[in-house]
């Protein structure tokens, strides 16, 4: 059935594309497969394998090395113009070179295993990571043979603009990067099923149904619009009232506000999504008391959080006790190490007798380092104004008053913070970030690798022979030999003590029971696509 509109909301509506991954990219996600396309993605019916989007088919080289996609013939953009192997190459250029500084965080895999395409003096190099063929074809060249490729491909935010717009503002002599701009019209390189229609800042974003889509008799829906309400009990007073019909693309309802929203709305539908990814108290280590590594005190003294940090208490006041542990690698590939066996380490002990222990040898340690009742360390932790954000924050807080560390949480909107983040300027900040693909590379390439080299670890420190272990296991294809190594990796990132993993939340996303041909998302870091959504009478 065809016709009408749903409305979502966000906590925040600020920034638009998606390879500008920072504060407000609930919104750019969210629109990955409704304003966005892909070049590949996961089918919306069935949510696991892979099919084309821009890409109409692809060849892979006989060692690996090499894929070529052939773009699908009879594509537009939103602006009429005629989608071309010209723009993949663009968007190719920005996830590898990062042209004056363009961020694309969340696109890290991408960078990691393909080639280099421009030199240092900015010329092509001769055999490059992304190459045209012709106008339909495009070679990529990988820097050597990687099974997560493709999966890296389907990540939720490896979307592909038309290069109308982006490549001038890659190329701006200021040397900045910036974000799209919507009201000079540079949404209007896009593909999707869902063409821009109007925002405002801060308060609504909306888009249409695309009358030029390549699927033909898609999309079923008028239209989305997304909302702006960053409080959650304004969240589900606007869904009990009618005013969306769904969450936010990320954790926007606690458990007891679904519960009450599924009380009051007969018929709500509540998927529950898999949150692989890492979250965790990010400690800097660039400056004293916690860092260098390698000094005794400051290795001592993030020691001595990590002990005191249990991870059922996260759990309990900021995940509603519906989370899951969140070591190094998902606690779901037991090939990697049972649940059991990351609670064996430090760290990760289950509420009882040995977190109680865990916690009496914080004290011990801090102690030893001179700390007690009237001499007690002052630091700080950089915190989102409400939610689970500021809900770890307050538990971080709480529990280690008890090893003498009192902690002011600091809240701001998410921008301020952002900027706070990316000078470096803090001292502990918990961090989430979702896997955008199912495999270790994902944690490697989108969470622990340094925010210098475009990925999300802020604190200064990646242990020696982190990065060459990554290198070793990612050309190897079956889990029995990649095991050992990603073990390895594990245990150095749990010992030095930077990153200290808490708690996934349990992502819930309730929606109206009149939705019909939508499934939801495997994975939190997927593409949200409403293609084929239809509303029931």
């Amino acid at each position: 059935m065809y016709g009408g509109r749903i409305g979502k909301s966000e906590t925040v509506i600020t920034v638009f594309d998606p390879h500008n991954s920072r504060a407000g990219y609930g919104l750019q996600l969210g629109m990955v497969g409704n304003l966005f396309s892909q070049l590949v993605r996961v089918p919306l019916d069935t949510r696991t394998g892979v099919e084309g989007d821009l890409a109409e088919s692809w060849s892979i080289s006989a060692d690996g090395s090499e894929y070529t996609f052939n773009i699908r013939d009879g594509v537009v953009d939103h602006d009429g113009n005629p989608l071309t192997a010209d723009d993949i190459y663009a968007n190719m250029v920005r996830y590898v070179e990062r042209p004056n500084g363009v961020s694309v965080r969340r696109q890290g895999c991408v960078r990691n295993y393909v080639n280099s395409i421009l030199d240092e003096n900015g010329k092509t190099e001769a055999s490059p990571g992304a190459e045209v063929l012709s106008d339909d074809s495009i070679i990529i060249r990988l820097a050597g043979p990687r099974a997560a490729f493709i999966p890296c491909m389907t990540g939720g935010f490896v979307m592909f603009h038309a290069d109308t717009y982006i490549k001038g503002i890659d190329a701006d002599a200021s040397g900045e990067n910036r974000d799209l701009d919507p009201s000079k019209g540079e949404l209007g390189g896009e593909f999707g099923p869902f063409k821009f229609s109007s925002v405002e800042i801060n308060n609504f974003f909306k888009v249409d149904k695309n009358p030029n889509y390549y699927r033909d008799g898609l999309p079923y829906l008028d239209g989305i619009d997304i909302y702006e309400v960053p409080d959650e009990t304004a969240r589900v007073a606007a869904f009990k009232t009618g005013r969306i019909d769904t969450s936010c693309t990320w954790v926007c309802f606690s458990k007891a506000n679904v519960e009450s929203i599924e009380k009051d709305v007969p018929g709500t539908v509540t998927p529950a999504l898999v949150a692989i990814g890492y979250r965790s108290y990010q400690i800097n280590t660039r400056n004293a008391p916690f860092g260098p590594v390698g000094n005794p005190d400051a290795d001592n003294l993030r020691k001595a959080i990590n002990l005191a940090v249990s991870r059922d208490v996260v759990n309990k006041l900021a995940f509603d006790g519906i989370g899951f542990l969140s070591p190094p690698y998902y606690i779901g590939w037991d090939w990697i190490h049972t649940e059991d066996e990351w609670r064996a380490m430090e760290g990760y002990a289950r509420a009882g007798a040995k977190k109680d222990a865990e916690i009496a040898q914080a004290k011990t340690i801090m102690e030893g380092l001179g700390y007690g009742p009237n001499n007690r360390l002052k630091t700080s932790s950089l915190s989102a104004t409400a939610g689970q954000g500021l809900r770890e924050n307050e538990a971080l807080q709480s529990m280690l008053s008890e090893i003498y560390i009192d902690i002011e949480v600091i809240k701001m909107d998410w921008a301020t913070r952002s900027a706070r983040l990316e000078g470096f300027d803090f001292e502990i900040f918990s961090d989430s970030v979702g896997a955008p693909f199912v495999d270790p590379d994902a944690y490697h390439t989108n969470i622990f690798f340094l925010f210098e080299d475009g990925s999300r670890n802020r604190t200064g420190y990646l242990p020696a022979g982190w990065k060459a272990l990554h290198d070793k296991q990612t050309v190897l294809n079956s889990p029995a030999e990649r095991a050992p190594i990603l073990r390895e990796m594990a245990a150095m990132t749990i010992k030095d003590n930077f990153m200290l993993g808490t708690v996934r939340p349990a992502v819930q996303q309730p929606h109206r029971g009149n939705w019909r041909g939508y499934v939801a998302p495997v994975l939190d870091g997927s593409n949200f696509s409403f293609e084929e959504l239809w509303l029931a009478p």
